[in-house]
């Protein structure tokens, strides 16, 4: 099926959607450095070992690309293989497989009052997204796509529309630490639904489903992100770890996983794996569920429509 024929009503049956060949992807490319970018770098390493071939690493910060070539090529083993790390110019991100977005512009400080840091940063990283994104695409890039920045799902969608992309090249990474936070509170069972920030829901057990625990999961979940910053701290390891390098590796080895694809019109998160059939996508059987799920989605489409104006 094509991934733009898709609507919340395919919920009461398994999908199997358009899908890239990701076998072939040995190469990222990774852009922007700070503390998400790094803790990322080192989850790749650490987790996908010799998953991959190569890691080209993009920062404009001269000083920071300097340290991080000397201190991520003396991460060494006696037994176990790492990829090779390449601190890079942005042209040489063509020779990747994939590239990801991880630069963040307007991030807000620890003690600033807000309501979502993750919505405030959506014109910025916009910008800067296409910014790279156009010079990849002016040298003839037929490679994917991967959204890490804030907000996800909204510069996924954006970079597809934008540009006219092909859906099924452009994924974003950071649903897994939502389904992570929820697991948290909720136990193994818990389900995630949507953006990684407002508007997402979690389902305390797809199948045992009760709409108010999953409510009182969906807020906890939601609030997590302040939670950390009431402690005086940016939280990143564990976005960068769950929604990113963990996420990531194993959707690459054909597990599932969380991430944000794009279905219908917008990208949407929730759990996929990719088969040999294309990207399943699998029913809800749970008819409350399913309806809630649905109804989460054509909100959050309504959502993005209303945020991206201001991109105009």
């Amino acid at each position: 099926m094509k991934r733009t024929q898709w609507t919340p009503n395919h919920y009461h049956e398994d999908c199997y959607l358009e899908a890239p060949d990701l076998g072939r992807v040995r190469t990222l490319g990774i852009i922007g450095l700070g503390d998400v970018g790094i803790t990322m770098v080192l989850g790749l390493m650490l987790y996908g070992q010799d998953r991959y071939d190569e890691l080209i690493l993009v920062d404009p910060n001269e000083a920071n690309r300097n340290r991080l070539s000397h201190e991520l090529n003396q991460i060494r083993s006696l037994v176990t293989t790492f990829p090779m790390v390449t601190l890079a110019e942005p042209a040489e991100l063509g020779r990747a497989d994939m590239v990801f977005f991880v630069a963040s512009v307007s991030v807000p400080k620890v003690g600033e009052p807000v309501t979502d840091a993750r919505l405030v940063q959506f014109g910025s990283n916009w910008r800067l997204l296409k910014s790279y994104a156009n010079d990849l695409l002016l040298q003839g890039y037929q490679g994917l796509f991967g959204v890490v920045s804030d907000p996800v799902d909204y510069l996924a969608t954006t970079l597809i529309r934008h540009f006219s992309i092909e859906p099924a090249r452009v994924m974003g990474f950071g649903q897994g630490v939502m389904a992570a936070r929820a697991a948290y509170y909720g136990g193994a069972g818990v389900r995630m639904f949507g953006p990684h920030g407002q508007g997402l829901f979690v389902a305390n057990d797809a199948n045992d489903f009760d709409f108010e625990t999953s409510l009182e999961l969906s807020v906890l979940t939601l609030k997590e992100n302040l939670l950390i910053r009431s402690f005086g701290y940016k939280p990143y390891l564990a976005p960068a770890l769950s929604s990113a390098a963990i996420a990531i590796t194993d959707m690459l080895r054909g597990q599932v996983h969380y991430s944000s694809q794009y279905l219908g019109n917008i990208a949407w998160g929730e759990r996929y794996r990719f088969t040999e059939q294309g990207l399943l996508l699998e029913k809800l059987d749970n008819p409350s569920l399913r309806r809630k799920v649905q109804r989460t989605y054509r909100e959050v489409g309504e959502a993005y429509e209303s945020a991206s104006r201001s991109l105009e």
